[in-house]
């Protein structure tokens, strides 16, 4: 009810009539099952033990809301979900990657032309990887031509400058990008050669 749930024990309890049905679309139900477990354990609400167990609230609960007291809840920190690559992507440092990716939005639509025109993902990625930190290291980016280089060299290198400037350089693999090469077909040995050769002498 809180959420404003269209469902059909909602609607058939008439909840979805109530002036706070759906007071509460800030949060989500997960959220707010975080915070109900909250004011459990501070004693402002209790979970029944009846057959059906009903969150109810307690008498310090209901002197809070008749009193508008300010309840202060822990607010859960969410754990950073892992950084997942596509298959052949380029690993790098994905803030710095953000920042050239919102560079290159900006540059596009000075020029009105689609973002890809500027540079590819390809070469943002390789950007926020190697750290460019001057004209020659940058015209070894994939992608980066003369005119690429003249044009958006000066702006693109501040860009990763200021970025080292407060966050430190991330060191990746050599092999992190690179495509699984395929394994080498065994060589025959001498002896292998020797008895393919008689066999065909035989058949000639």
């Amino acid at each position: 009810m809180l959420t404003g749930a269209d469902t059909e024990k909602v609607r058939k309890w008439r909840h979805d009539k109530l002036s706070t049905c759906g007071i509460g679309r800030e949060h989500t139900r997960s959220e707010w099952q975080t915070i109900a477990r909250e004011l459990i354990r501070l004693g402002y609400l209790r979970q029944s033990t009846d057959r059906y167990a009903v969150i109810e609230l307690t008498p310090a609960g209901r002197a809070a809301l008749s009193q508008r007291k300010t309840v202060t809840l822990t607010k859960p920190v969410a754990a950073p979900e892992p950084q997942k690559h596509r298959a052949g992507e380029i690993a790098c440092d994905e803030v710095l990657f953000e920042t050239l990716r919102k560079l290159r939005k900006r540059l596009a639509d000075e020029q009105a032309v689609p973002p890809y025109i500027i540079f590819s993902d390809v070469s943002l990625r390789q950007m926020a990887r190697q750290y460019p930190t001057n004209e020659s290291e940058f015209a070894r980016i994939s992608g980066v031509g003369e005119r690429k280089l003249q044009e958006f060299g000066a702006v693109c290198l501040a860009e990763i400058a200021a970025h080292l400037q407060t966050n430190p350089r991330q060191i990746f693999a050599d092999n992190s990008f690179d495509a699984p090469r395929p394994s080498p077909r065994p060589c025959l040995g001498d002896s292998a050669r020797e008895t393919h050769g008689r066999r065909h002498d035989r058949l000639d």
